[in-house]
């Protein structure tokens, strides 16, 4: 098969005088593994961040990130020498995604306390 991954996304900015139009995305990949994730993990301040739990995910293609905290930020990346490297923050209640994750290895680290983090990831 193909074209299994189907991805809509846009982006559109109203602020005062300043106005961008509606910016759309649809996009179609494939998946080589018929395999996803999905889970809701506490995140702590450890330093270096946490390793997120992916299951039987051996090769992360596509993913999404939800911040569920309401006061709280977290930090999400991929790992460099057992560390976190900051790639997107997330204040209370925002969203990522769909974005392809390089690698299958994700941390993440809550910024002030301990916060609730969901996300789907998808098999390459």
């Amino acid at each position: 098969m193909a074209n299994e991954v189907q991805i809509q996304s846009g982006l559109k900015l109203t602020n005062g005088n300043l106005s961008s139009p509606m910016l759309t995305n649809n996009y179609n990949a494939d998946q080589t593994t018929a395999r996803a994730y999905e889970d809701t993990q506490q995140i702590g301040t450890t330093a270096g961040g946490e390793v997120l739990v992916v299951g039987s995910i051996s090769t992360a293609g596509w993913a999404y990130f939800k911040n569920l905290d309401a006061t709280n930020t977290v930090k999400i990346g991929p790992e460099s020498g057992g560390a976190i490297v900051d790639l997107i923050t997330l204040a209370p209640g925002e969203t990522a995604g769909p974005m392809k994750m390089a690698t299958s290895t994700i941390r993440a680290i809550a910024l002030v306390s301990g916060c609730d983090l969901w996300y789907r990831i998808y098999e390459a």
